[in-house]
């Protein structure tokens, strides 16, 4: 899939494929896919009804996008079949568990750490009570004791180009400083992508709220639901040099999905990617899901 040239008809019968798998991965949002499509060099094929998302950087399928599971069945079974060798990844423990039924003995699999999502309650994230959650709180309260004036925009033809206004120097801040070369990697293709997404926002029906502290935007979180149920965080930047600000925009985004979508419950805030600090920041909301991922290889 190439992002310089969307066919918006073909990306919302993906979209509509992703939605009705009724998942809670992040690899079942269509905004993430696209996201990644270019690092990953996503390739989708329809194969016995189902849409199959390929990595050609990888060589790794991911699990079919399919309406039934005898359609998956049959699609996983013409893949074997067309394939001499053959890699799942980034399963669920569920699509694990399809194809150690389905396909007994021809799979060996292995966890794949970096991958697990980060999973909360909406309701959590909105309200932030508890004591686990009371230094969230304390970072709120700092940030509205020293600014009144502050706002929550949604994204729209008024403030969209100030939000890339501040995601250019969000990136260019990031880039110069860090020093890990898998992280300013990942920085570059993140990037890249989100230049070419965010202008699409009427198009690729995606929700995305603004930050705006005395009149500047600060930070901005944008995401879309998987299911009915989930809703998954893809993208979330703040300055962190205004103290508290990723807090609101977290706490803010929640509750901005909640009033928007009645039947939410979870939000995905994704992988930690395998880093320590990535970790140790998705820990401190205090999941109440941490969903494994697994690779599969054939035997």
């Amino acid at each position: 899939m190439n992002l310089d040239f969307f066919d918006f008809e073909e990306l919302r019968n993906l979209q509509e494929m992703f939605f009705l798998q009724n998942s809670m991965a992040s690899e079942n949002c269509f905004l993430g896919h696209l996201a990644w499509c270019e690092k990953y060099k996503f390739e989708e094929t329809k194969i016995e009804n189902c849409i199959v998302v390929k990595s050609k950087k990888n060589n790794a399928f991911r699990f079919p996008l399919g309406k039934s599971k005898d359609e998956i069945f049959s699609c996983i079974k013409k893949i074997i079949q067309s394939n001499q060798t053959i890699f799942f990844e980034r399963l669920t423990p569920e699509q694990k568990k399809f194809l150690e039924e389905n396909f007994s003995g021809q799979f060996s699999f292995e966890k794949s750490e970096g991958d697990f999502d980060y999973i909360y309650k909406i309701d959590s994230l909105c309200n932030l009570t508890g004591r686990k959650l009371s230094n969230k709180r304390n970072h709120i309260n700092g940030f509205l004791s020293l600014f009144s004036d502050w706002k929550i925009e949604q994204i729209s033809c008024d403030n969209v180009e100030q939000v890339l206004d501040f995601a250019k120097f969000w990136y260019e801040q990031k880039l110069k400083t860090e020093q890990d070369d898998f992280i300013k990697q990942n920085l570059e293709f993140e990037k890249n992508s989100l230049f070419k997404i965010i202008p699409q926002y009427e198009k690729l029906n995606f929700e995305c709220v603004a930050l705006f502290v005395q009149g500047k935007v600060q930070a901005f979180a944008v995401g879309m639901r998987i299911s009915k149920k989930v809703f998954d965080v893809v993208y979330e930047k703040a300055n962190e040099e205004i103290k508290g600000a990723y807090n609101i925009i977290n706490r803010e985004f929640a509750r901005f999905v909640k009033q928007k979508f009645e039947h939410l419950e979870y939000i995905n805030r994704e992988s930690d990617l395998g880093i320590a600090g990535l970790r140790r920041s998705k820990l401190s909301y205090m999941p109440c899901l941490i969903l494994e991922k697994f690779n599969a290889q054939k035997i």
